[in-house]
């Protein structure tokens, strides 16, 4: 009788098998453990103020803006996640329960410049509101 295949070939089938049923697994117990952030940060952009102030127009309120953001720590200088806002000034982002600040994505001595005006405290399973506030240099 002849021997079609060598118990060497037998030896690594069986290893790869066991190989490709440890990559699944580990890929399973892996997926198992990401919990998926529904937590963040959601609110509208604010551009003012529109008129000078030295004019003390009652009627030129603050417009909505669409720009481009970054949620930062606390002391803002570490930047989390960078975003937008829509024509109408809305936002939402997804970030972790902890504690933020939202500015300008670009440099500080730049107008507008935005920044949120109190620290952002993000609750698990929640999104918190919050307004950011960008000076237009108008004075």
């Amino acid at each position: 009788m002849k021997k079609i295949f060598s118990s060497k070939f037998y030896l690594v089938l069986l290893v790869g098998v066991f190989v490709v049923a440890g990559i699944i697994t580990w890929n399973f117990w892996n997926k198992a453990k990401i919990k998926p952030v529904t937590s963040g940060i959601k609110g509208s952009v604010l551009l003012g103020p529109q008129c000078p102030v030295v004019r003390g127009e009652e009627n030129c309120p603050d417009k909505p803006y669409a720009t481009t953001l970054v949620v930062t720590t606390l002391d803002q200088s570490r930047v989390i996640k960078e975003f937008k806002s829509d024509e109408n000034g809305t936002f939402s982002v997804q970030v972790p329960p902890g504690e933020y600040a939202i500015r300008s994505a670009k440099a500080a001595n730049i107008h507008p410049y935005c920044s949120s005006r109190e620290n952002i405290i993000v609750s698990s399973n929640t999104y918190t509101e919050t307004v950011v506030y960008c000076d237009t240099g108008i004075r």
